[in-house]
């Protein structure tokens, strides 16, 4: 490959080749119904905290994601993390909101967990709406990758945020997630992720201990 237009060509036999081998088909995408929960002005008064629910939909089955959007008060067009999370309460180690929000930007973060468990249950969660007897096409990190893409969606209809300007953040399997989404979903801006292992953004041939960082 010697130029952009050989590179943008290849792009999709690339992507076929990582979920089908790699990470799991996504799934068709199903537009949620959106309710919102206005938490008022918080974290010293600096920023305005909206809880988003997501609810999906699907063969008489339905599921629910909490996200949570954190904006700067009183500011437009905001630049935004989405925040691929491993907790369910914020701020935590990962998000430090109060630095966060004096900086100028908004957060969007979901927890991972309430996308579908951690583990290998195929049954609960976003996975629930698509098995079928106990199995499911679709891998964990490439359903949180899923959602993210319709959180994405989401912040598109914002008029307050800056939509040019949307990152997507990750740690571990997470930055797994983060790096996966960004490469099916090219709204995003920046990818910003850290110790995303093996097949993540670290070797995977040749590989030695020092690899994972």
């Amino acid at each position: 490959i010697t130029c952009l237009k050989e590179w943008e060509s290849y792009r999709p036999v690339l992507r076929e080749l990582f979920l089908k081998e790699e990470y799991g088909i996504l799934p068709e995408k199903i537009k949620p119904s959106v309710r919102i929960e206005d938490e008022g002005v918080n974290f010293a008064g600096k920023a305005k905290w909206e809880r988003v629910y997501f609810t999906f939909e699907r063969n008489g089955k339905s599921h629910t994601v909490l996200a949570n959007l954190i904006l700067p008060k009183n500011k437009t067009n905001v630049p935004v993390f989405l925040a691929v999370d491993f907790h369910d309460v914020i701020p935590n180690k990962y998000l430090p909101m109060e630095e966060i929000i004096d900086t100028g930007f908004g957060v969007f973060d979901f927890c991972y967990k309430d996308v579908t468990t951690d583990d290998g249950d195929f049954t609960n969660g976003l996975c629930a709406l698509f098995e079928e007897n106990g199995r499911c096409e679709f891998g964990k990190i490439s359903l949180w990758a899923y959602f993210a893409s319709v959180c994405m969606d989401y912040l598109m209809t914002r008029e307050e945020i800056d939509r040019d300007n949307v990152a997507i953040i990750g740690h571990s399997r997470l930055g797994k997630t983060a790096l996966l989404c960004s490469a099916l979903d090219e709204r995003f801006k920046l990818t910003c992720v850290n110790n995303s292992g093996c097949c993540g953004v670290s070797l995977s041939r040749g590989k030695t201990d020092q690899n994972e960082t």
